[in-house]
C-alpha cells in the first residue's frame, strides 16, 4: 500500500520546537509541519526504532542477562548489575518507561549477539520504512554526528510500532515493577512521560534529551476514533508544545468511516458463469481524519465484465480514497462468492483441450 502525505493549510502555531510534526496516524497523513524534515539529533526517541526492532524477535520467555558493558552505559539507567538477569519484558520496560540506556545495550547483545549488530537491524528497519533522512549509531541515543533523523521520520517509525498491541501496552504504563530473577531488589519505575497525567487521552509514547540534541519527545493520543502522533526536537518547551498540537489536531479534524468491510462497491458482469455477475465487495474497512472542509472521494478501478470461473474472495479491482484530491488508502475490491463456468463451456473447453493435444 502506497501511502501519499501532503500537509494541510494551516494557521501557525507557536512553538518552541526547532523541529515538529503532528500526524494522523492511520493514514500517516501531516497535518502540522515545522522544518519536519531537517536532520537533527533524536536522544532517547532513538529507543521507539529500538523497542520495534526487538518486538520483530520479541519471546515473552527470554531472559536477559546483564553484561559489564551494558550496566556499565552512561547516562539514565535501570541499574542493572553484570550478570543480573531479567525478563525480556520487563527489561523492554525499562526500556521505554526509565529510558534505561542500559537496558538498550543489554536488550541489543540478547537479540543480536551484541550492540554493533542489533543497530544494523535498527538502520535496515529505517530503509524498509523507505526513510531516507534516519540513521542509528546506537541503540540509546547518546549523541553522535551520524546519529539522527527528522521529526517526519520519527513519527513514521512511531505509526509502524504503534500496530503493535505490546508496544502499546508498554508505552502507556504510567508505573511498573521490575522484577529481577537472579536475587536482586526489584526495580520501581515512573513513566517519564508526563503527558500520560497531564492530557486526556495520551497513549504515549517517549521522551528523550542529551545536552547536543536538546528536549526531544514523541506523544500518541487517541480521541473519537482519531489517533494523533506529534514529535517535537529540541523543544525547550515540549509538553506545551505537544498540548498546543493535540488540541489543534483534535479541534479540526473529524473521524469519518468511508468504507465498510465487506460493503457492495459494485457489480460486475460474468461472461459464461453459471450466474450473469458477481457482487465485489470491499475488503477492509477505511477510515479517515478530515477537517470538515475537505472532500472525500472513492474512485473505483473494477472492470465491467470478467470471466468465469470466479472465486470467493478473488481480487477483482481495488479503491482509492482521496481527500482533496491526495490518496491517503486504498483496499482490494473482490468477489462475494464462487460462480462456476457453464456446462457449456466446459464442454467446449474440453473440446479444445482435446484437439490441441491430437495436434
Amino acid at each position: 500500500l502506497i501511502v501519499f502525505t501532503q500537509p494541510l493549510q494551516i494557521r501557525a502555531i507557536e512553538l518552541s520546537a526547532e523541529s515538529a510534526v503532528l500526524i494522523d496516524a492511520e493514514t500517516g497523513r501531516v497535518i502540522y509541519s515545522k522544518n519536519s524534515r531537517e536532520r537533527m539529533g533524536m536522544a532517547s526517541t532513538t529507543k521507539i526504532m529500538t523497542a520495534l526492532v526487538t518486538l520483530d524477535k520479541y519471546n515473552p520467555d527470554d531472559v536477559v542477562t546483564a553484561s559489564y558493558k551494558a550496566s556499565s552505559t552512561e547516562g539514565s539507567s535501570i541499574y542493572l548489575k553484570p550478570g543480573e538477569k531479567m525478563s525480556l519484558e520487563h527489561v523492554l520496560y525499562g526500556l521505554m518507561l526509565a529510558s534505561g540506556n542500559d537496558a538498550s545495550v543489554a536488550i541489543s547483545e540478547h537479540i543480536a549477539g551484541n550492540e554493533y549488530t542489533f543497530v544494523e537491524y535498527m538502520n535496515r528497519k529505517a530503509a524498509n520504512l523507505n526513510l531516507l533522512d534516519t540513521h542509528f549509531e546506537n541503540p540509546n541515543g547518546l549523541s553522535h554526528e551520524n546519529h539522527y533523523t527528522t521529526a517526519y521520520d520519527l513519527s513514521q517509525i512511531t505509526r509502524e510500532a504503534l500496530k503493535n498491541e505490546k508496544f502499546r501496552q508498554v508505552v502507556s504504563t504510567k508505573n511498573k515493577v521490575l522484577k529481577s530473577l537472579s536475587g536482586e531488589n526489584d526495580r520501581y519505575i515512573k513513566n517519564h512521560n508526563k503527558l500520560l497525567w497531564q492530557y486526556d487521552g495520551c497513549i504515549g509514547v517517549k521522551t528523550g534529551f542529551t545536552k547536543k540534541d536538546g528536549r526531544c519527545l514523541v506523544s500518541a493520543t487517541e480521541k473519537d476514533g482519531i489517533t494523533l502522533i506529534a514529535v517535537t526536537l529540541n523543544a525547550p518547551d515540549d509538553w506545551n508544545d505537544h498540548k498546543k498540537l493535540h488540541n489543534y489536531g483534535f479541534s479540526n479534524l473529524n473521524h469519518k468511516r468511508i468504507i465498510r468491510k465487506g460493503e457492495k462497491a459494485k457489480t460486475v458482469n460474468v461472461n459464461n458463469g453459471v450466474l450473469g455477475s458477481v457482487d465485489c465487495i470491499f475488503s477492509k474497512e477505511i477510515s479517515v481524519s478530515v477537517k470538515k472542509e475537505e472532500n472525500v472521494l472513492v474512485k473505483l478501478f473494477v472492470p465491467e465484465v470478467v470471466d468465469a470461473p470466479v472465486k470467493e474472495g478473488q481480487q477483482i479491482g481495488f479503491a482509492k480514497v482521496y481527500v482533496d484530491q491526495v490518496q491517503v488508502d486504498e483496499t482490494s475490491v473482490i468477489a462475494s462468492q464462487n460462480i462456476d463456468i457453464t456446462k457449456e463451456t466446459k464442454l467446449v473447453q474440453q473440446f479444445i483441450n482435446l484437439l490441441t493435444i491430437l495436434i
